[in-house]
């Protein structure tokens, strides 16, 4: 215990009033000695003590399935991983009833108190693309446009016709306006990859006959409308604007140990 107060005490001050001693019993024979001895460390830190249920599993019949991608994540056959491997299939998602048997009802508590803090709304969910796919000093439209207009001048090495400039212009201002700069720069960058190893692929989907996605190298279809993407990304940008519309909505002795 005395090994784990340093860090107790560093993530104490980093979390101030939110920061939580979890507990998991997963009948592997040792629950009330680790139960008891995350109630001292609770007391020590002076921090409240919850269940957190370690959830790996849907079902327990799914742990051979988890113990397959636990192979294959370390490298090594399944036979041998030996302690690598979750002794039970008690991981998994349990009903309130066997949490209620499993865990003291404080602790249980402890867990809707959490709940309670957080909101969250599904309308606060972004795509997240990685910006390292963006070089130092430039910025996701400047990069996108660089590598369409590169890619246009390799299209058309005797010089980019005057409408697919046009086109391409009114694309990539399309594509500023709605923030979807980083969706093509990982397409490309996926696609570009994929054929750097001779892996054969091909650009699909909404946009994909677009003019931005032709230059990329993402599809091999040149467009000759504009009238498609621009239809899609107006039917974005209105899911867009619907979609943020919406709202946002320790005590002096240790309970019963759990069961």
């Amino acid at each position: 215990m005395e090994a784990q107060r340093p860090w107790g005490e560093a993530l104490k001050a980093a979390f101030p009033a939110r920061l939580w001693l979890a507990l998991g019993c997963f009948d592997e024979g040792d629950d009330v000695a680790r139960y008891h001895q995350a109630y001292a460390l609770g007391q020590a830190l002076a921090l409240p003590l919850t269940v957190a249920g370690d959830v790996r599993l849907v079902t327990p019949e799914d742990k051979p399935l988890h113990d397959v991608l636990t192979a294959i994540r370390l490298g090594r056959p399944v036979a041998s991983l030996g302690s690598a491997l979750h002794s039970n299939g008690e991981r998994h998602l349990q009903p309130w009833a066997t949490l209620q048997r499993r865990y003291p009802p404080e602790l249980l508590a402890e867990t809707l108190h959490i709940a309670d803090r957080c909101h969250f709304s599904l309308a606060q969910l972004r795509y997240e693309y990685p910006e390292e796919l963006v070089p130092p000093g430039q910025t996701p439209s400047s990069h996108l446009r660089s590598l369409t207009f590169a890619g246009a001048a390799e299209r058309w090495p005797s010089g980019i016709p005057d409408r697919v400039t046009g086109q391409l212009e009114h694309e990539l201002t399309l594509i500023e306006a709605l923030g979807y700069e980083y969706f093509f720069l990982t397409v490309y960058d996926i696609v570009a990859f994929a054929r750097s190893e001779g892996i054969l692929c091909q650009g699909r989907g909404s946009a994909a006959n677009s003019a931005v996605c032709y230059c990329l190298g993402i599809t091999e279809r040149s467009a000759t409308s504009l009238r498609t993407l621009m239809w899609i990304l107006s039917i974005s940008a209105g899911k867009r604007s619907s979609s943020t519309s919406t709202g946002n909505t320790a005590g002096t002795g240790p309970p019963s140990p759990p069961r």
